[in-house]
């Protein structure tokens, strides 16, 4: 299964990188950086998993937050959404690096994280609800992007919540759907989206 969410980040990578001309602005960037260190790190993890590879993932977790605050603060025109994006991005970072101190912190990184995550994607599409994009809202990759992760970081807050607890290896398909979901709507959007610019 490992294999299969490589396969599928890999191709979103590619299409977004074979895109990048169609929607060259700094949103567009930033999420390029997004899907090649999301395929590389997961590389690393899956050629780790018998060593161990938490480390690889908190590492993961401080770029993967980070680019996606950077991605909102490019994507979001309301200045009270830029600030939430800046404060809250502020919040997890210090919460990050506060985890390698107190490890107790380290279980929660992801979980906050895919929380501020979340409540920013929520701010971003009412910003899109409001705005003249809507009226286009199946075209604009934004849309789809932000559906994706949002769909995708709502879904890993319960389950990285009890994932210290799982015993059950099978409620890891729900991940593996998730991040399904996630790249087939960032593959639909790449697609099928028209051209922007910023």
């Amino acid at each position: 299964m490992n294999k299969l969410i490589i396969l599928i980040e890999f191709i979103s990578a590619i299409i977004a990188t074979l895109s990048f001309k169609k929607f060259e602005s700094d949103f567009m960037k930033y999420f390029l950086a997004y899907l090649w260190i999301t395929v590389f790190v997961e590389l690393i993890g899956f050629s780790l998993l018998k060593s161990g590879n938490a480390w690889v993932y908190n590492i993961y977790t401080f770029f993967e937050f980070n680019l996606i605050g950077l991605i909102y603060l490019k994507l979001s025109q309301e200045k009270s959404t830029r600030n939430v994006v800046k404060l809250t991005f502020i919040i997890f970072n210090i919460i990050y690096f506060a985890s390698f101190y107190y490890k107790d912190l380290q279980s929660y990184t992801v979980i906050i994280g895919s929380f501020i995550a979340s409540v920013i994607f929520m701010l971003y599409l009412k910003e899109f609800l409001n705005s003249n994009k809507l009226l286009n809202y199946g075209k604009t990759l934004s849309f789809w992007v932000t559906v994706g992760l949002l769909v995708y970081y709502l879904g890993t807050i319960p389950f990285q919540t009890v994932l210290k607890d799982l015993l059950v290896r099978d409620l890891f398909n729900i991940q593996i759907l998730l991040t399904f979901f996630a790249h087939c709507c960032f593959i639909i959007g790449l697609i099928w989206s028209q051209k922007e610019t910023k």
